[in-house]
């Protein structure tokens, strides 16, 4: 086959969507030697392992709904391409290639208020898109669920196909983890949060938790990597008003060959995200020995189960006495650290590439 594969995504630095599709595309040319992938962006493509044996095709557009609407139909053609994959939500609308488009969340349709303008706009073409597909990809049940709540003419093209944990994901040398405490200058006892800054992933309520539990974890600090989304101004102002700005620091995007180690480092890792499709961070910290406290709403339990302590992300109270005994109970820590092994362990990019190579190969 000759796969093409959107890959706008990758034109900026790895975040959700974006680190789905370049696992898939690692996982897929190791899967499937002998069918050929095609990337096609507007823009130079990032986070792909050097000498991957694909082809990078750029055609500079705009942005990328001009190239995905306007250009991209004309390179399937060029390019003789069997089946198109839409990693990212959306598919060209004109054009007879047959298609695959993959949900990740329906996030915006859930909770319009906590997206921008410009983000709510772009979901217009999410209905045709699914219409568009031949399948439709969702990363979890959860995500299922949601598709036949908003879409359910589509529920017939749904299949679900669960992310992986990379291999990179595991616990780290006494070496690696010094070189990450040094490298980003992190407190001896930390707590971790790893995500983009949006209002959907609670972090303002993150802050408050930690401050209530700050009195019985001395010594401990709030690191929060990762980068600025939108709508994000509510946890600085609640750091502000807390008055905790000297115990919560913030380290900004972090690669992902660095992930492992800082997730090794932390003394616990907290996802208190009101809202998943999937969730990759919990998993990664469980594949790195990291107990993890996170939330119990849309695909978190479902892909968790008992590998976190799971709680209602609204009740802050709740929260701060979790992380207090995520870091305090040994026991209990021990508990997370093993069954996270365990549950991250059912999770494989290959398998990933697999079923979703499956789907190409029956559409064609």
């Amino acid at each position: 086959m000759r796969i093409g594969i959107d890959a706008t995504i990758l034109t900026r630095p790895l975040t959700g969507v974006g680190i789905y599709t370049a696992r898939l595309v690692e996982a897929l040319v190791s899967v499937a030697p002998e069918d050929s992938v095609f990337l096609f962006a507007h823009q130079p493509i990032e986070g792909l392992p050097k000498g991957l044996p694909v082809r990078v095709i750029t055609s500079p557009a705009s942005n990328q709904h001009t190239f995905l609407q306007f250009k991209l139909p004309k390179l399937l053609i060029k390019y003789g391409i069997d089946i198109l994959h839409g990693p990212n939500f959306y598919l060209p609308l004109f054009g007879k290639t047959p298609s695959v488009v993959t949900v990740h969340d329906l996030s915006a349709q859930l909770f319009p208020e906590q997206h921008t303008f410009r983000h709510r706009l772009s979901q217009k073409f999410l209905g045709p898109s699914l219409k568009k597909a031949k399948k439709i990809i969702a990363v979890s049940n959860a995500t299922s669920s949601d598709i036949f709540r908003f879409f359910p003419r589509y529920r017939s093209k749904v299949v679900v196909v669960y992310n992986g944990v990379h291999p990179i994901f595991k616990p780290a040398t006494p070496e690696e983890e010094d070189e990450i405490f040094i490298r980003y200058n992190l407190p001896d006892n930390f707590l971790l949060y790893v995500g983009t800054l949006e209002p959907r992933k609670n972090v303002h309520r993150l802050v408050g938790a930690f401050a209530r539990a700050s009195d019985r974890l001395p010594e401990t600090k709030l690191v929060i990597a990762g980068p600025e989304g939108w709508l994000y101004d509510e946890v600085f102002v609640r750091i502000r008003e807390l008055n905790i700005v000297d115990e919560v620091i913030f380290i900004g995007y972090v690669p992902f060959e660095d992930l492992p180690a800082l997730y090794s480092a932390a003394r616990v890792f907290c996802y208190p995200s009101l809202y998943e499709g999937f969730g990759l961070p919990p998993l990664e910290a469980a594949a790195c020995g990291t107990p993890v406290v996170s939330s119990d709403r849309s695909s978190i339990p479902e892909i968790m189960r008992d590998a976190a302590l799971l709680v209602n992300p609204m009740d802050i109270e709740a929260l701060a006495y979790a992380i207090v005994k995520a870091f305090s109970d040994e026991n209990l820590r021990q508990e997370l650290i093993n069954k996270g092994y365990e549950r991250a362990a059912n999770f494989k990019w290959e398998e990933c590439a697999r079923k979703t190579l499956a789907i190409y190969k029956e559409l064609l």
